[in-house]
């Protein structure tokens, strides 16, 4: 082999792991991002129904205190019940259906993308660059979504996704 020749085999076994590296490195955050949509999303239906217990209850002592007469504790729990109405309003921490459905529709959108790198990942013929250029591409706006969604992380549910990712991914890519 000249060394012409040599020299091009190096570049393109450089650019192919540097590329693989690319693909390698999207996949752990996919599955990252996945990981941590799963568990925001049963993080809020633990809260919702006791948010919607809690609101109800409120509602309903509001209402037997207020037929007792016009009292300070009727007043107390008035002011009580608006607050918890309101706080879903002001701070999205509390879900409703739409929150569920959005992050449905993005963990679906997740998961077939990673699918697709997987797919990519394993293909026998090589990686083929143009398709993941095409998947990356479209993703961005899922990406866009993702971030909006998640706001800023806690390193608590960052690690607990990370750790959850790994253990996907070594079970899957490693057996």
């Amino acid at each position: 082999m000249t060394f012409c020749k040599f020299f091009v085999f190096m570049i393109k076994n450089i650019m192919e792991e540097a590329y693989n590296n690319e693909l390698w490195d999207e996949i752990k955050q996919t599955s990252v991002n996945l990981s941590y949509l799963d568990d925001l999303r049963a993080a809020k239906a633990r809260i919702e129904p006791h948010y919607k217990g809690i609101t109800a209850a409120a509602a309903i002592i509001t209402a037997i205190v207020a037929c007792l007469g016009e009292s300070i504790p009727a007043k107390i729990l008035a002011v009580l019940t608006a607050l918890l109405t309101a706080i879903p309003l002001l701070f999205p921490v509390i879900p409703n259906a739409a929150d569920f459905a959005e992050m449905d529709h993005l963990r679906t959108s997740v998961k077939e993308y990673l699918n697709a790198l997987e797919s990519l990942w394993f293909a026998d013929a090589g990686i083929d660059r143009q398709k993941y250029r095409a998947l990356k591409k479209n993703y961005v706006e899922t990406e866009t979504e993702i971030s909006a969604l998640f706001g800023k992380i806690s390193p608590k549910r960052n690690k607990y996704a990370v750790e959850i990712s790994e253990r996907y991914l070594e079970r899957f890519f490693t057996s």
